[in-house]
């Protein structure tokens, strides 16, 4: 049933004579407005559902949209230009206060807060890096010398020129985070690749982004031994395993790394092409640099915190996964590559290496807690969950919050 509110003026330019209610069987609406003159003068009229919007919201709308109406009654339509709504003066301030955002952007790059992390007490010591399968820890000061190797391994094969693009074709893990540091770190740009994905797709996005190099793992190099013999021989093939070896002894002398400046590329993320032929995205390190300090301010994202990396990196939740942690001195928890599509992995990863942070689409979340029902507070260390890139379901805040009462829920 709809509540109906009346708004008539009688003439114009006397005001109005105040709201009436009615009620008007027709619900095939949410929210419908008619305008229309009758005996009385014009009548500007709404007809809402009472149980979707506060008689508060529509009377505000009601009379802005009246202050509107008699402002082009009023005057010349030949010179006028268009009125600024006059707002209720709570609302006007609501508007003032949550517009009121200006700050420093910061000149950081995204490999840039990773370094500047390793400069606090006992950082280097701390783990930064977890892969779950065989439970192997990487510290900040091992993430920082294999970044550097490979960083040096791509300044020989780019003369030290910037702004190369650099595929990344690896599994889920370490390797991961090491390659996409040391890209940056060489004045280039990552573009992650899904091992996953057809052939035929991966060479279409490397010949869209012009891509320099391709560095890829032992394994994908052995996998895709005939695929790659085709590729243009203008795309550099690098193993990722034979520059950055377990065994390898670390470079120690300086180097001229580029100077990288926060408007340069970062990375460049395809869409999926689900309504036609992928796209690539293009963000620089300033656009990205500015969402994770305002997510890590906001939400007191520290050293103490852990995610669980679920996301791959071809999808964009996989840049606050890495960066947002190590920004500040926290750990990456990151799924072998089987284990992402495994819920009963996640909630071993989440207990075994208390994790505090949840970031993915809605329906992982869903499947997180399908996994611990009807378990109560199963999820208790878990205090922030970031979804994003979909709808959410109406229960599903509920259904976190019966797994991890003290969690926060951002949408």
């Amino acid at each position: 049933m709809n509540n109906k509110a009346s708004m008539f003026e009688l003439p114009l330019n006397e005001g109005y004579r105040g709201v009436q209610y009615a009620i008007s069987q027709t619900s095939q609406v949410w929210l419908d407005h008619k305008a229309y003159e009758n005996d009385e003068g014009f009548v500007a009229e709404w007809d809402y559902v009472e149980q979707l919007f506060d008689e508060k919201t529509i009377k505000a709308m009601h009379e802005g949209y009246c202050s509107l109406i008699r402002w082009v009654a009023e005057h010349d339509w030949e010179t006028m230009s268009f009125p600024q709504p006059e707002l209720p003066a709570e609302h006007a301030e609501a508007v003032m206060r949550w517009n009121a955002t200006q700050s420093t952007v910061s000149e950081q790059t995204l490999h840039g807060l990773f370094l500047s992390s390793l400069e606090t007490p006992q950082t280097a010591e701390r783990i930064a890096v977890i892969e779950t399968e065989g439970e192997r820890h990487f510290t900040y000061a091992r993430l920082e010398q294999d970044s550097n190797t490979l960083g040096r391994a791509l300044l020989r094969h780019t003369k030290g020129e910037k702004g190369h693009i650099t595929a990344i074709l690896l599994e889920k893990g370490y390797a991961q985070a090491v390659s996409t540091l040391g890209i940056m770190r060489s004045g280039g740009a990552y573009l992650p690749l899904h091992i996953e994905w057809p052939w035929e797709r991966i060479r279409d996005i490397l010949q869209q982004a012009r891509c320099d190099i391709l560095l890829l793992s032992a394994q994908q190099r052995h996998d895709l031994a005939h695929e790659l013999s085709a590729l243009p021989s203008d795309i550099t093939i690098l193993v990722f395993d034979e520059i950055v070896a377990p065994a390898q002894e670390r470079a120690s002398t300086e180097v001229a790394w580029p100077i990288v400046r926060a408007d340069d590329l970062a990375y460049i993320i395809f869409t999926s092409g689900s309504t036609g032929k992928p796209k690539g995205v293009a963000i620089d390190h300033q656009g990205a640099v500015n969402t994770i300090l305002a997510v890590n301010q906001r939400w007191s994202v520290g050293r103490e915190d852990r995610i669980l990396a679920l996301s791959e990196l071809s999808f964009d939740l996989s840049v606050y996964d890495l960066f947002g942690l190590l920004a500040v001195g926290g750990g990456v928890v990151i799924p072998s590559q089987r284990e992402t599509k495994a819920p009963q992995a996640w909630v071993a990863a989440l207990r075994r290496h208390n994790v505090t942070l949840w970031n993915s689409v809605p329906q992982l979340a869903g499947l997180l807690v399908d996994e611990v029902e009807p378990a109560t507070q199963a999820l208790t260390r878990l205090r922030l969950f970031l979804l994003s890139g979909d709808w959410l379901p109406l229960n599903l805040p509920h259904r976190l919050k019966t797994q991890s009462p003290d969690s926060k829920m951002v949408s």
